[in-house]
């Protein structure tokens, strides 16, 4: 064999070396190709499923702030206080060890005691005048009960801590006076600060927003309440048909032989039905079922509940 010949032959063999690792490269990007598209598939998916969950999440606590503006304009029409000076307040009690309720009830009590200090006797008088605090404007004018309270909680901030300090709290903020403590003792410029620090968070509701929020809230009442009064018309309208089915099957028991006939006609009757697949009572509870899902539905919309 000259050395043409070899040299061909070499590359030959080589050459088909080169094609089966070629082949066997190709075989495993077609499987990395399909293993890409199952990852992506799965990717994709699990994608979508957060994002649906995301939304699901996001409207529940789309429709907890609703409530929350709902129930902040209520108790802002109770305690005479602003919705947006009690969103903020909300946040400072909060991050104080206190609550907004426990907050509007003290004030609640601090404006009976106010009252009852402009009269210039009692023990709510003295406990005023023990920290130096008035109740009345330099005019003359009564304090809104929120200044009053910042008035409180700058003297509160200079006095030390003590039972003298929780005697005056209790006097005058109640049972929950003790527990406003930490909060007051932040002074009129901690629990400002924080209140413009709860604007800056976003979590300042306007008055705007809570009467909107207490208007939906109210619509959503009004639609259980239409569904109630559906279910009461739909009753009223069965029962005289009912009423008298009752009366004849009574009648009939009474006749003795008769009922026996009317059982065994009825049985035939039901059979006939069973088999036509049209039986009355079967209607009656597929369209039961069907106004239960659409009235449950309703009240976990109105309860908050998005699950799907």
């Amino acid at each position: 064999m000259t050395d043409l010949a070899k040299l061909v032959v070499r590359l030959e063999a080589q050459t088909a070396q080169y094609m089966a690792q070629l082949d066997k490269a190709n075989k495993r990007l077609e499987k990395f190709d399909k293993q890409a598209e199952v990852s992506a598939a799965g990717i994709a998916k699990g994608i979508a499923g957060a994002a649906v969950a995301a939304g699901v999440a996001f409207a529940g606590m789309a429709y907890q702030a609703v409530k929350a503006a709902d129930d902040m304009g209520k108790l802002s029409q109770s305690s005479g206080i602003a919705v947006e000076s009690l969103s903020q307040l909300d946040y400072a009690a909060s991050l104080s060890g206190s609550s907004l309720d426990e907050l509007t009830i003290g004030m609640n009590k601090l404006t009976k005691q106010a009252v009852e200090a402009a009269k210039g006797s009692g023990t709510a008088a003295k406990a005023f005048a023990a920290i130096g605090v008035s109740v009345k404007n330099a005019d003359g004018s009564m304090k809104n009960t929120e200044d009053l309270m910042l008035d409180i909680a700058e003297r509160f901030s200079q006095i030390e801590d003590g039972a003298g300090k929780a005697a005056i709290a209790q006097e005058l903020f109640g049972k929950s006076g003790t527990k406003l403590i930490p909060f007051l003792n932040q002074g009129r410029v901690g629990i400002e600060a924080l209140k413009k620090e709860a604007d800056a968070l976003g979590l300042t509701i306007t008055d705007k927003t809570a009467k909107a929020a207490e208007e939906f809230n109210d619509n959503l009442d009004r639609i259980k309440f239409a569904a109630k009064g559906l279910a009461n018309q739909a009753a009223n309208e069965l029962l005289p048909v009912f009423g008298a089915m009752a009366e004849r099957f009574a009648n009939a028991a009474k006749e003795g032989g008769a009922m026996d006939f009317a059982v065994k006609a009825l049985s035939v009757t039901l059979k006939t039905l069973v088999s036509a697949g049209t039986i009355v009572t079967s209607i009656f509870q597929q369209l039961g079922r069907i106004i239960y899902g659409v009235g449950a539905a309703i009240v976990r919309v109105a309860n908050g509940e998005f699950s799907l």
